[in-house]
């Protein structure tokens, strides 16, 4: 289970990277693709997890994994763990395997089922600096489509030892919503019922997939101040109730941030054939004993995390926020007379896939039957989970 929380909380950022490998300028030998490598090591307990998979041909969008392979996490004082492939291409240290230490140097290797041998360079893992704030303004701009409001949130950091200098963030949204007809019953004929469980209130997290790298090469001192994170508009359901954003810091070499950002700018300006040719990307790893290009990069951090939340009432009193997704619901839902038929009509709109919210009574007589849709009754159809987050508050 913690593995597959693991890659959930990894996949997408994987896929922001599996989608900016067509931008590279690279020359590929007829038939041939190339090896992608994504892994991370941190100073937080692990498992940590190396992603191999292959490049593939321009206009494709099939990243075939790079199964069967030998990968390894080691320290440049000798410390070395074998990472299992639980999920094709996906290669996990164990939960109580090696773990990152601040000033210590790491490196992964990889040996294909091909034979074929790859090594990164060694990464020293940095000391983040605490974030000083996570904090956040209200914003409105005047658009083609009409005025944009919504949420801008920043960060502040500072090293007073001035040795950090590149920083990577990556942020965790958690928002809460509800659906408007979630039944605490299920119908068994004849008015009679049985108590189930509400599915009325969800948590739903979204992982950053955007690249944010920032450096404070140019100041006097190593300050980082009102560095934009994210834009969270009200043309969403997140501020809808109440809303969370977990901020996650990175420290850098001046490498890996010159990585990150032209990986950025490819993605930014890439587009048709026609466009701008983007840069050619390399990342820090290599394959032993022959010149061919590896796609990716093997980082290693600390991390600092600070967490904010936002609610409702922070936003301006008359600011509307869209709650479109359960606009249907009240065309959805209906009512079924009570009659001599009515046991029939009801089981057959559940076959249907339609459910049973509550009866409907005129004073205490029960005069009908309410059905509605599984996405207006069932929180989880949205992607979310009905298991309140530890951080949540009451």
């Amino acid at each position: 289970m913690v593995r597959l929380k693991l890659f959930l909380r990894y996949s997408l950022v994987l896929v922001l990277l599996q989608n900016c490998r067509e931008p590279f300028e690279v020359e590929v030998p007829a038939g041939n693709s190339l090896l992608v490598v994504n892994g991370m090591i941190t100073d937080q307990p692990g498992p940590y997890m190396v992603k191999l998979s292959r490049s593939s041909p321009l206009g494709s969008f099939d990243f075939p994994a790079e199964t069967g392979a030998a990968v390894s996490i080691e320290s440049a004082s000798g410390n070395i763990e074998i990472l299992e492939e639980a999920l094709d291409g996906y290669y996990f240290t164990s939960e109580d395997g090696i773990r990152g230490e601040i000033g210590e140097q790491y490196r992964v290797s990889i040996q294909t089922r091909n034979e074929e041998r790859y090594q990164s360079d060694w990464k020293l893992l940095k000391q983040s600096p605490p974030i000083d704030s996570v904090y956040f303004t209200f914003k409105e701009e005047q658009t083609e489509e009409g005025l944009l409001q919504g949420i801008q949130t920043y960060v502040d950091t500072h090293d007073p030892t001035n040795k950090t200098e590149y920083y990577r963030y990556q942020w965790t949204e958690t928002w809460l919503y509800t659906v408007p007809y979630s039944p605490q019953y299920e119908y068994l004929g004849n008015d009679n019922t049985s108590l189930i469980e509400k599915k009325a209130v969800c948590w739903i997290d979204q992982l950053s997939t955007s690249i944010n790298v920032v450096s404070s090469t140019q100041n006097v001192r190593d300050i980082i101040s009102r560095h934009p994170i994210l834009f969270i508009t009200t043309q969403t359901p997140r501020l809808r109730i109440l809303y969370s954003l977990l901020v996650n810091q990175y420290a850098l070499d001046q490498d890996e941030y010159f990585f990150w950002k032209g990986l950025k700018e490819t993605v930014n300006e890439s587009g048709t054939l026609f466009d701008k040719q983007p840069q050619s990307i390399t990342g820090n790893i290599h394959r032993i004993n022959a010149d061919e290009p590896v796609l990716g990069y093997f980082s290693a951090s600390s991390i600092s995390a600070k967490r904010i939340f936002l609610d409702r009432s922070d936003l301006p009193e008359d600011t509307p926020v869209d709650v479109s997704l359960f606009n249907d619901c009240l065309v959805d839902t209906y009512i079924i007379e009570k009659s001599s038929t009515s046991d029939m009509e009801v089981f057959n709109a559940l076959d249907r896939g339609l459910v049973f919210y509550d009866f409907y009574r005129e004073f205490v007589n029960i005069s009908g039957y309410i059905i509605t849709t599984v996405p207006c009754s069932d929180c989880t159809y949205h992607g979310g989970t009905l298991e309140r987050p530890d951080y949540w508050p009451e």
